[in-house]
C-alpha cells in the first residue's frame, strides 16, 4: 500500500515560505511533499489559487504591514502607508487613519496571502499580496480607499497593472490621501534647497537632461535635483530620452546629499507626463 505524508513544515511553515512543491517517492512507496528538492524529486505545477496560503492575523502594526500568528511580519507588495507615530517621529498625516482602517478589515481574521519573485525584504518581512476571505484582492483596496500610495518594485509586478488601475480610481476620485496637503503636487523650484524632506512626495518639474553613469541613469531637472533610475532597472522603462524636455510629475522619496537632491524609482508608474 502506498502511503502519502505530509511533513509537518508543508502544512505550517511552508504556508508561510513555499511557492514551489516538490514530490518524492522511495522504494518503499512512501510519498512525501516538501519545498525543499531532493535528488528524485519532481516540482508539481500548482495553478495560481494553490499558491495563496491561509495564515491568521496577530495584530495590525501600520497600514501595510502586519503580523501573523507565527510572530512573523509580512509586508504588503506594491504600496507604502503613511508612517504611524513611534518614539522617533511624529505620525505622517494619514498613518494613523490606515492603521485603523486596516484594524477593523483583519484583526483575528485569517487571510490568505501569495508571494512574488522576492519573498522577504532586508528588514526580513516577507513579501505578499494579501487576499480576503472573499478573494479581495486587499493590496488593492488600499490604493483605491487613497489609504496608501503606489510603490512598484522590481521584481514583484505580478499585479502591478491591477495596483496601478487602483490608484488612478483613488486620484480621479480624490480620496483619501489626494485630499491631504503634505501630498499635494510641489513645484521643484518652490523647494527650499536646504532642508530635508520627509516622506512621499509629488514633484512637478522639467527634464533638462539625460546622464548615464556606470550605475544607474539620470533624469536631470537642474544643477540640484535629479530622478535616479538603476541601470538594472531599466528594462521596464521605455526610452527615456522621451522625457528630455518635458515637464513630468514624479513621485517618491527626496533624498539629501550635502547640496545634491535626489529622487530613486525602481518603477514607470512613479512617473506622470504632464505635457
Amino acid at each position: 500500500m502506498r502511503v502519502i505524508v505530509f511533513c509537518l513544515y508543508l502544512c505550517l511553515s511552508m504556508s508561510v515560505f513555499a511557492t514551489d512543491i516538490y514530490r518524492s517517492e522511495s522504494a518503499s512507496g512512501l510519498v512525501t511533499f516538501s519545498d525543499k528538492a531532493s535528488a528524485n524529486a519532481k516540482r508539481i505545477e500548482l495553478d495560481r489559487l494553490s499558491k495563496r496560503y491561509k495564515v491568521f492575523v496577530k495584530r495590525v502594526i501600520d497600514g501595510d504591514t502586519i503580523e501573523i500568528s507565527t510572530g512573523q511580519r509580512l509586508r504588503f507588495i506594491g504600496i507604502n502607508t503613511p508612517e504611524i507615530s513611534n518614539r522617533y517621529h511624529d505620525a505622517e498625516s494619514g498613518g494613523e487613519s490606515a492603521k485603523h482602517w486596516l484594524q477593523k478589515q483583519l484583526t483575528n481574521k485569517a487571510i490568505f496571502i501569495e508571494y512574488d519573485q522576492q519573498q522577504q525584504d532586508k528588514y526580513q518581512r516577507l513579501l505578499t499580496h494579501v487576499f480576503l476571505n472573499d478573494g479581495t484582492y486587499l493590496n488593492a483596496l488600499i490604493l483605491r480607499k487613497g489609504l496608501g500610495m503606489l510603490t512598484l518594485t522590481p521584481p514583484n509586478l505580478l499585479y502591478a497593472d491591477l495596483l496601478i488601475k487602483a490608484q488612478k480610481e483613488a486620484e480621479e476620485k480624490e480620496v483619501g490621501v489626494w485630499t491631504l496637503k503634505p501630498y499635494q503636487q510641489k513645484k521643484l523650484s518652490l523647494l527650499a534647497f536646504k532642508k530635508s524632506y520627509r516622506g512621499w512626495q509629488r514633484l512637478k518639474l522639467t527634464i533638462k537632461s539625460v546622464v548615464k553613469t556606470k550605475n544607474s541613469t539620470l533624469l536631470k531637472a537642474d544643477k540640484r535635483f535629479a530622478i535616479r533610475i538603476n541601470n538594472e532597472d531599466l528594462p521596464l522603462f521605455t526610452s527615456l530620452e522621451r522625457y528630455e524636455g518635458k515637464v513630468i510629475e514624479v513621485r517618491g522619496w527626496v533624498h539629501r546629499r550635502v547640496k545634491q537632491y535626489s529622487m530613486l524609482i525602481r518603477h514607470p508608474s512613479a512617473i506622470k507626463l504632464l505635457n
